[in-house]
């Protein structure tokens, strides 16, 4: 922030000066305790559909294929420090406003018998890429697997 006030405004200032000026006005640096829910998550949602496995479900969990999605970018370490007034809290918003850098997102499917599919993307998953992992590798797992039991010995 220094070199920016120098080199755009013409103003010369350590940065100590500049923090003890930041500090004077009530601006603190602060660790965030921020915790995000999915906004998606519905719990009313949730607890139906465990009623209906736990209720329906005849399997060994065989059945069920997982599939996650996760991304990594510069971002991730900023998540625990941010800035804020005096007597306010920082925001999520606060923290991700000067942050670049690259961003991977991967994506993996898992059964109980461990992972089926990975793969990973520079940038973020759309639904193209993602059905296109989901047929590619998912779907074609699936039928690998249902040629292998129709080729088992009774």
């Amino acid at each position: 922030m220094d070199m920016t006030l120098a080199l755009e405004h013409d103003i010369v200032i350590s940065i100590s000066t500049l923090a003890r000026n930041l500090t004077e006005v009530g601006l603190t640096h602060k660790i965030l305790i921020l915790h995000k829910l999915a906004s998606e998550r519905d719990e009313q949602c949730q607890q139906d559909f465990q009623q209906l496995i736990l209720h329906t479900f005849q399997g060994d969990g065989s059945e069920f294929i997982f599939v996650d999605e996760t991304s990594k970018d510069e971002c991730t370490w900023a998540c625990h420090y941010g800035c804020a007034m005096s007597g306010a809290r920082a925001s999520l918003s606060d923290v991700f406003a000067f942050i670049r850098g690259d961003r991977y997102s991967l994506v993996a499917a898992m059964t109980i018998d461990g992972y089926i599919a990975a793969d990973v993307v520079e940038g973020s998953y759309d639904c193209e890429l993602f059905y296109a992992l989901i047929m590619q590798q998912v779907v074609c797992y699936l039928q690998f697997a249902a040629l292998s039991l129709t080729h088992i010995s009774w």
